[in-house]
């Protein structure tokens, strides 16, 4: 692995150079399972004394260097944070025998995995401290899944922080017809795709070109008895390129990624799992996104116990969050500010510690001046 290190270490330190990196961030790597994982803690900035810790859970296809905004916004309040690049994401390396520069194709079971043990193991967090976490996208999928099975930690955080949660995936519209497709259909068809060799072929870019997958695997697909060698070509000529260029922050997923996730969703998509999610959680939603189910994530917070769930609507934003206007970006960081605020004061007051006689949290309205 040491030459694949090197390489993930150079592109780190290209990145590094390219943008602003927080003040006296450390920069971490971990042998987890055969990925290599890169992290990194960043403190307080100077002269701020520590007011708690934050781990943030980058989305999918992110690295936490595209996240020194949001990671300033903490250090710059007091806050300690630390972040992960998930194994095949940024500059941590995937399980060996998948292609590098991908996200997992195996699902995110390995991820909630590699997650805990980066909690328990090697950041050591210290829960005494009011703890948030921060999860953009995949990355609150990834820690619902995690505080699901790890409710002995979950229930010490002193808040949740979900900005366009991944609780469930809108699917793709059916050829000629503004209907979207099932859910079962549009995982049928990312199945079929890897079926065929094509779990690392990046998803038409619908934005663009209004592509359709249905129509995809109807006229390429079946095109002659060497379909496979041309549906690899085709595709890539098609949008793979295309999107790995995009100036857009938002880039495709592949097949093999879209297949794997439907297994994890259907966990996220139960009002089970909310229901086991006993912490004061604040998920955020443009009514424009169009990767992620708005209704899915109104449900989310509505199924969390004791009123500790809420969903807030941003209105007119999609899923890039991050290339929202300022007025609505400073507005949506209010609703933030306000809800970590008055969770940092009942954490210090112990209404969050779960006891016999009262494991009731608050209702928090957040207020934006």
């Amino acid at each position: 692995m040491g030459s694949l290190r090197e390489s993930y270490e150079r592109i780190a330190s290209l990145k590094r150079l390219i943008l602003d990196e927080p003040e006296k961030m450390e920069h971490q790597s971990f042998a987890i399972g055969n990925s290599y994982i890169r992290a990194a803690k960043i403190p307080p900035a100077e002269g701020k004394q520590e007011k708690g810790q934050v781990i943030l859970a980058t989305g999918f296809n992110e690295s936490f260097h595209d996240h020194y905004e949001r990671i300033k916004y903490f250090t710059d309040r007091g806050y300690t944070v630390f972040t992960p690049d998930w194994a095949g994401q940024g500059t941590s390396g995937q399980k060996l025998g998948q292609k590098l520069g991908k996200p997992r194709t195996d699902g995110h079971d390995d991820d909630v995995r590699d997650l805990d043990i980066l909690i328990r193991d090697k950041w050591k967090i210290d829960f005494s401290k009011p703890t948030f976490v921060f999860g953009y996208s995949t990355g609150a999928h990834i820690v619902a899944l995690w505080e699901d099975q790890n409710p002995d930690l979950a229930q010490k955080l002193a808040g949740n922080i979900f900005p366009a949660l991944m609780a469930d995936l809108k699917t793709p519209k059916k050829l000629m017809s503004s209907d979207a497709m099932s859910h079962e259909e549009s995982h049928q068809l990312s199945q079929q795709a890897c079926d065929m060799g094509l779990e690392n072929v990046d998803l038409p870019n619908t934005r663009t070109k209004g592509f359709d997958l249905t129509y995809f695997f109807k006229h390429s697909v079946k095109q002659s008895g060497n379909a496979l060698k041309k549906l690899n070509g085709s595709a890539r000529d098609h949008f793979g390129s295309e999107a790995r260029l995009s100036r857009s922050p938002f880039k495709m997923p592949t097949f093999g990624w879209v297949a794997a996730a439907y297994r994890t969703l259907k966990k996220t998509a139960s009002p089970e799992l909310w229901k086991n999610i006993n912490v004061p959680t604040l998920i955020l939603t443009g009514t424009k996104d169009e990767v992620v189910d708005i209704d899915a994530n109104v449900a989310a917070a509505a199924n969390i116990p004791d009123n500790k769930g809420q969903h807030i609507t941003l209105e007119g934003v999609d899923h890039s969050l991050w290339s929202m206007n300022d007025e609505a970006y400073d507005k949506m960081f209010g609703y933030i500010e306000t809800f970590m605020d008055e969770c940092v004061d009942k954490f210090h007051l112990g209404q969050y510690m779960p006891s016999p006689a009262n494991d009731i949290g608050p209702v928090i309205t957040p207020k934006v001046a």
